[in-house]
C-alpha cells in the first residue's frame, strides 16, 4: 500500500469505501447513500463485460439508478466482509483524495447472478471532505469477465496457489479425474497432470507484456490414449490466470471454427466434441449410434486433415482455435 496523508485521512477513507461496498452488498440504499457526495457533479463510470459502459451525471441519477438495480437484485450478501483490495494505493491534498485498487469479490462466499458481483473490480474513487467527513465524489470502475463464468473456476498465482474459487470449483474438485487442490495449491492428481499445468503457467509467464498467449488455452489431461480426455482451460485473460474445469460452448465453438479452418466433416465435428467431453472412443461410438471401427476411422481422417499422428495433438490442434467472442 502507499499513501500521502495522514494515517487519520487513510482510515476515515477506507471506512467510507468499505462502509459503501457493504451497503450495495447488504442491498442497504440509505447507508450507500450516506457514503457520496449529493452534488450534481457527482460521476459514476463503469465498464462491464456484460451490460456495456456506463456514464451517471449526478447524485440523484445516480441514487435512482441503484435503486432500481436493488430492487431487480434482492438477493442480499450473507458475508459481506468477503471482500478484499489488492495493490491499494491513497493521495490526499488537503480536502481532496484520489484511491486505486483492485476490489476481489470472493465468489464461494457471495452469491452468482447479480450485477457488480463476484469477481474482480478494478477501481479509481475521487474523495471530498466536506464538514469534517470523507465522501466518494466519483467511481470510475472495469470489471473482469470471471465473476459472469457459469462454469467451475480456479484463479492461481504462478506457483498455482490458489486465490480464489467458485462454489461450483470447489464442489467438482474434491473429485475431479486430473486436478486436486493440496496445500491451498491446484496441482494434478498425477504427476504429468501437474507437469502439465505448471508448462501452460510457465508459457503464459514467457509470454511478451500483453500478449495472452492464445487464451484460453486448452488443458488436454489423458490417462492414456483410448482412456478420453479430460478437457481444462487456461484463460490468462484480464490480468490474471484461471483455471476453467469445464466449459462445454468453449470447446464447441472452437471445434466449429476448426471445423471451417481444416474442412472437417459434420460427423468429424460430433465426434470431435463427444471427445472433447470425455468420452473414450467406444463411449463416442455409443453417443454417436456406430461402430467404434467408425469412430476410429473419423479420427484417422481428422489426423490427415490437421496433419497430426496422435489423438492428443489433434485435440489441441482443434481447440486451441480462438473462436471470436460475442
Amino acid at each position: 500500500m502507499t499513501s500521502a496523508g495522514s494515517a487519520k485521512d487513510k482510515a476515515e477513507i477506507l471506512a467510507v469505501i468499505d462502509a459503501e461496498t457493504t451497503a450495495w452488498l447488504n442491498r442497504d440504499l440509505e447507508a450507500w447513500s450516506k457514503c457520496w457526495v449529493h452534488e450534481d457533479y457527482a460521476r459514476r463510470i463503469a465498464s462491464r463485460t456484460i451490460g456495456g459502459a456506463e456514464a451517471i451525471h449526478g447524485y440523484k441519477e445516480h441514487r435512482n439508478r441503484l435503486a432500481r438495480v436493488m430492487a431487480a437484485f434482492p438477493e442480499k450478501s450473507t458475508r459481506p466482509s468477503a471482500v478484499r483490495r489488492e495493490d491499494l494505493n491513497i493521495r490526499v491534498s488537503s480536502d481532496m483524495a484520489w484511491v486505486t485498487y483492485r476490489q476481489v469479490i470472493l465468489s464461494r462466499d457471495i452469491p452468482q447472478g447479480t450485477i457488480g458481483e463476484p469477481g474482480i473490480h478494478h477501481q479509481v474513487r475521487v474523495m471530498e471532505r466536506h464538514a469534517g467527513r470523507w465522501l466518494i465524489a466519483a467511481l470510475v470502475e472495469t470489471q473482469t469477465r470471471l465473476g459472469f463464468l457459469k462454469c467451475p473456476w480456479v484463479r492461481i498465482d504462478a506457483q498455482s496457489h490458489v486465490l480464489d474459487l467458485n462454489k461450483s470449483a470447489e464442489d467438482i474438485l474434491q473429485d475431479h479425474r486430473a486436478l486436486a487442490v493440496v496445500g491451498e495449491r491446484l496441482v494434478g492428481r498425477t504427476r504429468a497432470n501437474t507437469a502439465l499445468l505448471q508448462h501452460a503457467i510457465d508459457r503464459h509467464l514467457l509470454a511478451p507484456p500483453g500478449h495472452d498467449g492464445n487464451s484460453p488455452y486448452p488443458l488436454l489431461f489423458s490417462d492414456s490414449e483410448d482412456n478420453g480426455i479430460c478437457l481444462c482451460w487456461l484463460s490468462t485473460d484480464d490480468e490474471m490466470m484461471v483455471v476453467v474445469l469445464d466449459d462445454e460452448d468453449l470447446a464447441r465453438a472452437n471445434i466449429q471454427q476448426a471445423r471451417e479452418i481444416y474442412g472437417l466433416t459434420e460427423t468429424h465435428q460430433k465426434v470431435a466434441l463427444a471427445i472433447s467431453t470425455g468420452k473414450d472412443l467406444s463411449q463416442t461410438a455409443k453417443a454417436l449410434g456406430v461402430q467404434p471401427s467408425t469412430v476410429r476411422t473419423h479420427v484417422r481422417r481428422m489426423f490427415e486433415k490437421v496433419g497430426v499422428r496422435s489423438q492428443a495433438a489433434l485435440m489441441r490442434k482443434l481447440l486451441s482455435i480462438s473462436a471470436p467472442r460475442v
